[in-house]
Parts: structure tokens; C-alpha cells; sequence
């Protein structure tokens, strides 16, 4: 139930001012993209599964405002972790907004050249 913890924590300190320096919301999107994309290339049924534990806990509302966030994300494996939410997720609303997030984030690194 990492996965679970992870989106809580998520939703929680996405609503808090960061303490000095540092910034929760950021660092628990970095996390969030490191775990999906641990799991990049595994067979189709285990990365439901993960998927499936991850969104068990929370909100459907909550998990697409959080996946719309991760296109400011600048993990290097990013647009990787999004498409396997985009494929896998079984909320359909959460993989739809992995899409759009994922195209945001492409446009944004086009304009960055």
C-alpha cells in the first residue's frame, strides 16, 4: 500500500505552506513520478495492479488534480510515467488526465527549446 500512503500524503501537502526552503507539493510529485516510473515496462497486470492500489484511497476529484499538476514535474522519466498512468489507470477520469497532463508537459519542453 505504498502507493496508497503516496497519494495521501500528496493531497495533504499539496494544501500546506512548504516550511522554509523547502516545497512538499514538489518534492511528493518527484516521488510520485519516481515510483510509476519504477514500474515502466512491467507486464500489463502487475502495473494495473499497482495502479489499482495506488488510486484505492482518495478521491477521484483529488488524484486528477494531482495528476494535472505533474506536468510542471521536471523528473527526467516524466512523460513515461504519465503514459503508463495514461494505458493502465483504472479510473478513467485519472487516465484521461494523465493524457492531457502529458501533452502539457511535451508543449512546455518544445517551448523551452
Amino acid at each position: 500500500m505504498v502507493g496508497a500512503t503516496l497519494w495521501t500524503m500528496i493531497e495533504r501537502t499539496a494544501t500546506q505552506a512548504p516550511a522554509g526552503t523547502a516545497d512538499p507539493a514538489r518534492d511528493a510529485s518527484w516521488m510520485l513520478v519516481d515510483l510509476l516510473a519504477s514500474i515502466v515496462g512491467r507486464d500489463g497486470a502487475e502495473v494495473s495492479r499497482h495502479l489499482a492500489a495506488m488510486s484505492s484511497r482518495g478521491s477521484t476529484e483529488g488524484q486528477v488534480e494531482i495528476v494535472a499538476g505533474l506536468c510542471q514535474c521536471r523528473h527526467p522519466q516524466l512523460l513515461d510515467a504519465l503514459e503508463l498512468m495514461a494505458g493502465h489507470h483504472p479510473d478513467p477520469a485519472v487516465a484521461r488526465e494523465a493524457r492531457k497532463s502529458a501533452l502539457r508537459a511535451r508543449t512546455r519542453a518544445v517551448a523551452a527549446r
